[in-house]
């Protein structure tokens, strides 16, 4: 009989308290599935950076009508002269910002969060979305956290590591399971979240959204 395997889930969620900021620069969406035009005709552009900032899940908007764009609704953006795009990304110490570099986002409820990021390749940028994260039920809500040592490795150890662990693998190792060999050998072991590997000799008994609201 092969041996059985339990992995309990852990996910490493960013702080969810970051601020964010609408860049706006010159360009226009050019790879979409879907788009809507939430505000009455006529409405400025001002009024439409608002609009896009306090809903969470708008990530870009496109100065036609207020064409407005979800996550995980655009793909891809390019620069152009003479139009007016903006994208919300997480706010930064520096001010202005280079429009070609990586950012990132997210949307985040209570009990949701889908990260995504933005990368440029002149001239076209290109918004890829993170699996979704959510809560089982309404019970259990999402918490972020933000420490020096988020594995909890250094001594004295918060979690008891089986022999060689963590060792940052598979990559991006933002994720920890707690891995049951047998009923003598057993312990914490980083993992990719999000990405489980399920074999003959394993499999995924479940994971961990959330705590309790007191």
């Amino acid at each position: 009989m092969g041996r059985l395997t339990t992995f309990l889930l852990f996910a490493f969620l960013p702080l969810i308290e970051s601020a964010v900021k609408m860049m706006v620069t010159n360009g226009q969406p050019s790879s979409y599935s879907a788009s809507s035009n939430p505000l009455a005709p006529g409405a400025t552009w001002d009024e439409c950076l608002e609009y896009c900032y306090n809903l969470g899940t708008c990530i870009v908007v496109f100065d036609n009508n207020c064409e407005m764009f979800e996550i995980g609704q655009i793909s891809t953006a390019t620069k152009t002269d003479g139009l007016v795009i903006a994208f919300k990304v997480l706010a930064t110490d520096t001010c202005p910002v280079e429009d070609t570099g990586t950012f990132q986002g997210y949307y985040a409820t209570n009990s949701t969060y889908r990260p995504y990021n933005v990368t440029y390749n002149a001239p076209v940028w290109t918004f890829q979305a993170g699996p979704l994260v959510s809560c089982p039920n309404s019970n259990l809500t999402l918490f972020g956290f933000q420490f020096s040592d988020p594995t909890l490795s250094a001594s004295p150890q918060g979690y008891t590591w089986l022999s060689g662990q963590p060792d940052m693998s598979p990559t991006p190792a933002d994720g920890i399971v707690l891995r049951f060999n047998s009923a003598t050998d057993f312990g914490m072991d980083d993992t990719a979240y999000g990405y489980p590997t399920v074999g003959t000799t394993g499999c995924w008994k479940g994971y961990v959204c959330g705590i309790e609201p007191s």
